[in-house]
This record gives structure tokens, C-alpha cells and sequence, in this order.
């Protein structure tokens, strides 16, 4: 069981996940993004529902790209051809060879792709159902935190920008983990942009937003209730520290225009920025051992 989602936005694709991953009653952490680079392009998967079943299709997909013909693959579409070939072989094959169209997808597959000869020189973002694959036009959660996920996203109406697409995904990941049985672990987020650069993230990074998140939820949480159950002055006054509170936070997260700057210079050497897949994986799994 898992959360991952990913974003359309104006500058590229954003795609996310946790960490949790159960089997045999046993649970462990470990990256759920899996980025590859090939001859032509580069793409960016994310998987919901068996982990190993949809881990064995994404390896066959990135060997499948890797290794198509020069020449073949000259549109992001045609990534997602190969990728949907790919998937229909290996969910027959493991999964059923007659899938049932109304039940549900052993495993789903969200896949960032950009390819460098695409006419429209843009990311795209695709997500993979049984066999079939479809293009997404904003937004896609897959996952045990599928609905819960589409509706904070929905509540936050949207994000023009990948910077604005990662605090969603960092709330809606935060949210997830809190309450949605099967989600936990760090967070990984990463993003393709137009240009074809990749930049990624993880928890070191993500985990202080997320705690900021927590406390935005309890203090909203307090101010609903007092509305709903105090005085005019005792409401008052929740009013008035749920303000220095919320304005504290948005300090605290560099988000007030005299410290962006500030964090801007920071998160240069916090973030690895790539143009290919192996510092994104060192990112994303964390210390490597020698």
C-alpha cells in the first residue's frame, strides 16, 4: 500500500511518494521512484499496489527504452507506446492473461517522461491501469491514499509551478501518512522539468515542511473549534494567536518575501540538481555504503 501523485504544471512534471513498503506482515522503507535515463529522453516512474510485481514491470520498461533502436523514439508519446506494450505483456503474464475491465489494477504505474525530440519540447505525465495507459492533463494520485490525496490536492486548487506543485505534494503526502493505514516513511519527491533537467528530493529535506504542516493542522483545528464553541472574546483571542502562530510558520518555512531570498541561497546546496538518473537515486536512497 502506498501514496504517489503527480502534477502538470507550467514548467514540468512533479511526481511523489512515500516510502512504506509491507509484505509478508513485515514493513520497510524504501525509495519508490524510480528514475532512468536512455538514449532519447528520460522519465521519472512511480508505482502504487504490488511493489514487486509493478517494481519487475518498471525494470522491464527502462531495459525496454534503453535498449529501442536509435531513431524510434522521437515523441513523448512514444515513450509511453513502449511503456504500455511493456506493461500489457507483464500484467498478462504475472498478473491474469484475461484482466477483468471492472475490477480493480493489481498495480499502477505513474510515469514522468520527457523526451528530447518531442515536438512539443515539454514533460509529459502518464499513468499506467491494468494493461492500458492514458496521458494526464493536471493531476493523478495512485495508492491506498488515492482519495484522500485527490481531495486535498483538489482543495488546494492546484499549482501553476513545480515550487508550488512540491508543497502540495508535501502536504498531501504529510496528510496520507497521517491518516491513511499503509502510507509512512520518508517522502520523495522529484521533478522533470521541460528542459529535461531533474531535480530530487528527500525526507532531510521534506521533513521540516512537513512538521510545520502538522502544527498548521492543529492550530486550524483549535480556531475551528473555538469558532464553533467559544465567546466572541475567546474566539478573539484564538484569532489573534492562531495569526502570530500561522505567521510564525510561514517565517519559519522562508515563505514571507524578506527570507526567500535567504532560503533560495540554502537550498542550493540542499538540493542535487542532475541531468541524468544516478544522483537522483543516490538522493533518493540515501548514504551509500562503501
Amino acid at each position: 500500500m502506498t501514496i504517489a501523485a503527480g502534477f502538470v504544471v507550467r514548467d514540468g512534471i512533479l511526481i511523489c511518494s512515500d516510502s512504506e513498503h509491507s509484505a509478508g506482515g513485515i514493513l520497510t522503507h524504501e525509495p519508490k521512484l524510480v528514475p532512468a535515463e536512455f538514449s532519447s529522453g528520460k522519465a521519472i516512474f512511480a508505482s502504487a499496489g504490488n511493489s514487486e510485481l509493478a517494481v519487475a514491470a518498471i525494470q522491464k520498461c527502462i531495459h525496454t527504452l534503453r535498449s529501442s533502436r536509435g531513431g524510434r523514439i522521437k515523441s513523448n508519446k512514444d515513450i509511453a507506446d513502449i511503456i504500455e506494450k511493456t506493461v500489457h505483456t507483464e500484467y498478462r503474464k504475472h498478473v491474469c492473461t484475461k484482466p477483468d475491465p471492472n475490477a480493480d489494477s493489481t498495480y499502477e504505474i505513474l510515469a514522468a517522461v520527457w523526451c528530447e525530440k518531442d515536438p512539443e519540447q515539454q514533460a509529459a505525465l502518464y499513468r499506467t491501469w491494468q494493461g492500458s495507459i492514458r496521458k494526464v492533463s493536471r493531476y493523478d494520485c495512485v495508492g491506498s491514499g488515492y482519495y484522500l490525496g485527490r481531495y486535498v490536492i483538489e482543495s488546494m486548487a492546484g499549482a501553476v509551478d513545480i515550487e508550488r506543485a512540491r508543497v502540495v505534494a508535501t502536504y498531501t503526502l504529510a496528510i496520507a501518512k497521517r491518516f491513511v493505514e499503509g502510507c509512512g516513511g520518508n517522502s520523495h519527491i522529484a521533478s522533470l522539468k521541460h528542459d529535461g533537467t531533474v531535480i530530487g528530493s528527500s525526507g532531510p529535506e521534506t521533513e521540516p515542511m512537513e512538521q510545520a504542516f502538522r502544527t498548521f493542522d492543529e492550530r486550524t483545528t483549535r480556531l475551528l473549534f473555538s469558532l464553533l464553541t467559544a465567546s466572541d472574546a475567546g474566539f478573539s483571542s484564538a484569532l489573534s494567536d492562531y495569526d502570530r502562530g500561522i505567521r510564525g510558520l510561514r517565517i519559519d518555512l522562508a515563505l514571507d518575501e524578506n527570507s526567500k531570498e535567504a532560503a533560495k541561497e540554502q537550498m542550493k546546496s540542499l538540493r542535487t540538481t542532475i541531468r541524468g538518473g544516478s544522483t537522483l537515486e543516490a538522493t533518493l536512497s540515501g548514504p551509500q555504503r562503501k
